[in-house]
């Protein structure tokens, strides 16, 4: 069965510099969107969104349907900004998407992190500190504040850098004396300075198209797409018709938004995440140091909505969410706020099952809310980006299991394997169980501990008792960043009413 993807993007700069990010237009999230559908239903799909662009080019007097017919002001606060003639619009467009099913693939990714990991790719993670934690806090602090003089260094790439850096974060520090939220930011902070008295200074911008990509290699692999064909909007020199290919995307060609109704699907889905996350980050972005003591929750007006825009959000949300849904689907970096914040938006107002419903809370009510559903989910992100939990699709097949790195047998549906034997003690005089652990990991969302153990001349995976989930983050987080335990004899028993694992 063979595939038709389409790629667009949205707030993508095609050269970085300080200009750039410090115009009155910039965006700091590079969007991009990747639509598709079986190729038999091809001709049927596109005349159907020839139709729907038919009847609202009229009543938006224009050439061409695009995002752009949205601008930024009319989505300043969410779908409660929308005038009526553009809720029906997007109504009819997301029931369009909803109805064929399409396969929806998008990613998102911070420009700033982008060149902090060019500044910082010499570092690696290593067992007693994480590189990525620091990236990310460096990437947030110039994101959120936008400190002209940092800047203004990263692009003069003159040396300045690392002088600029260190003396905002002093003076971060010594602002956030007595603040108490601000104490773990304060803590990272002189971490992150301690590092940067090594810092080698090696620094070239180069905007790589490739990021976009990688993701959507693995989600074809994860849904087991092997014919398929990739039509990208031609903009610019052809660099991201070259960086698809290069990343390993077959049969990938470029053509005319205008010639391509399936283009202009992308560019619209593409246009309308990249101003929900420019308008979240402008509004949560604090104005100045007294303001960011105190939390900053949205705006009221992102709540005053009727039940057409409570509609549109569970519709987004279906679109974003839960359509075609793999762990690939959306793929971004380290710092991934505003998008984590956005998904946090659509799930908030999807939760509720008419106007009624939702009209019962306070705005007051519903910014707390939200805010506590983001807080929830950065908290559960962070921990995921801590374990380094090396996560790689498998491609569906006919047969009911696959083999792990190890060469272990592992069921797709882990409710399969077996269970690690671990023997319950009568007191610590009595000694557990050891044995030869090749690895140790998770199953599913990173729900059910396992490890891999060599036994009877082979490998063999095992379900691991959640109780030792805390033991199994902690060891792939070391093993990830450089501790290399593994292969170890590792002791395992139930002692006093508590399971334990211990490496000898």
């Amino acid at each position: 069965m063979s595939y038709v993807f389409f790629y667009d993007e949205s707030a993508h700069s095609r050269k970085i510099n300080k200009e750039t990010v410090l115009s009155a237009n910039y965006e700091h999230d590079f969007v991009s969107v990747i639509v598709g559908f079986n190729e038999n239903k091809a001709n049927e799909i596109l005349n159907n969104y020839l139709c729907f662009e038919s009847a609202y080019k009229a009543k938006f007097t224009v050439a061409e349907m695009k995002s752009e017919i949205i601008r930024p002001k009319h989505i300043k606060h969410g779908f409660a900004s929308l005038d009526k003639l553009t809720v029906s619009m997007l109504t009819e467009y997301f029931n369009f998407v909803i109805d064929n099913n399409l396969y929806i693939y998008y990613s998102a990714f911070n420009k700033i992190e982008y060149v902090i990991n060019q500044l910082f790719g010499d570092y690696l993670n290593f067992p007693l500190f994480d590189m990525d934690s620091l990236r990310y806090t460096i990437t947030k602090i110039l994101v959120m504040n936008e400190p002209r003089n940092v800047f203004e260094a990263i692009y003069k790439n003159d040396g300045s850098l690392v002088n600029e850096l260190k003396k905002f974060m002093q003076q971060r520090i010594v602002a956030n004396q007595d603040v108490q939220h601000k104490q773990m930011e304060t803590s990272a902070f002189q971490q992150a300075l301690l590092l940067l008295d090594d810092y080698k200074e090696r620094f070239v911008i180069d905007w790589d198209y490739g990021i976009a990509f990688i993701g959507f290699k693995k989600y074809l692999t994860e849904k087991g797409i092997e014919e398929y064909s990739l039509t990208i909007d031609r903009e610019g020199n052809g660099k991201t018709l070259y960086a698809a290919k290069r990343i390993g995307i077959k049969d990938a060609y470029e053509e005319d938004s205008k010639n391509s109704a399936g283009i202009r699907i992308a560019d619209m889905l593409a246009g309308l995440v990249s101003k929900f996350l420019k308008n979240i980050v402008f509004d949560l972005k604090y104005t100045s140091h007294e303001e960011a003591k105190k939390l900053k929750l949205l705006s009221n007006e992102w709540f005053n909505i009727d039940e057409n825009k409570l509609n549109l959000y569970k519709m987004f949300k279906q679109i974003i969410v839960n359509q075609n849904d793999a762990w690939y689907k959306s793929f971004s970096g380290n710092y991934a706020d505003s998008f984590l914040y956005f998904i946090c938006l659509l799930n908030y107002f999807s939760g509720f099952k008419n106007i009624q419903d939702y009209k019962e809370k306070t705005v007051e009510e519903h910014k707390v809310l939200l805010n506590y559903l983001a807080v929830a989910n950065l908290n559960d992100y962070f921990t995921r980006m801590h374990s380094k939990l090396p996560i790689e699709p498998i491609s569906p097949n006919d047969k009911e299991y696959y083999y792990n790195q190890r060469g272990a047998k592992c069921y797709f549906d882990y409710t399969r394997q077996g269970n690690l034997d671990i023997p319950k003690l009568k007191s610590n005089k009595e000694r557990g169980v050891v044995y030869r652990v090749l690895s140790v990991g998770f199953f599913g969302n990173n729900e059910q501990p396992c490890v891999t153990i060599y036994k009877d001349e082979q490998a063999q995976c095992l379900l691991l008792p959640n109780e030792l989930s805390d033991w199994a983050f902690t060891m792939v987080a070391f093993s990830n960043a450089g501790g290399n335990f593994f292969p170890s004899e590792v002791e395992f028993g139930y002692l006093d009413q508590c399971y334990y694992a211990k490496i000898l």
